[in-house]
């Protein structure tokens, strides 16, 4: 889902959707928060905007970190399935690139 479509729903108050990621729903909750603080009257609209602004900074990096880590998680499993053939094909080299890969030894 895009930032904007977010912002929308959560400037109107409205229901986290389905199906979001883990990043998306840290900036649906927390634009929701500032948006309700802003309309209550808890923050003034500066201090509002720069805390959005914070809050997409932040779901950024939460969102880049969140693909890099389903990214690694799918090439580990990946390589895992391989683990009985490449112990029994008897390559060391395949051997040691699969435990660095697997995390069981430093590369």
């Amino acid at each position: 889902m895009k930032i904007e479509d977010i912002e929308v729903l959560a400037s109107r108050n409205a229901p986290m959707p389905d199906k979001l990621t883990p990043p998306e729903i840290f900036l649906f909750l927390s634009l929701r928060a500032v948006y309700a603080a802003w309309r209550t009257g808890t923050v003034e609209t500066s201090q509002a905007k720069n805390e959005k602004t914070q809050v997409i900074r932040q779901y950024k990096e939460l969102d880049l970190w969140h693909r890099i880590y389903t990214e690694q998680s799918s090439m580990l499993r990946q390589v895992q399935r391989y683990s009985d053939k490449i112990r029994i094909s008897g390559c060391p080299v395949c051997y040691g690139l699969f435990r660095v890969l697997s995390g069981l030894e430093d590369f």
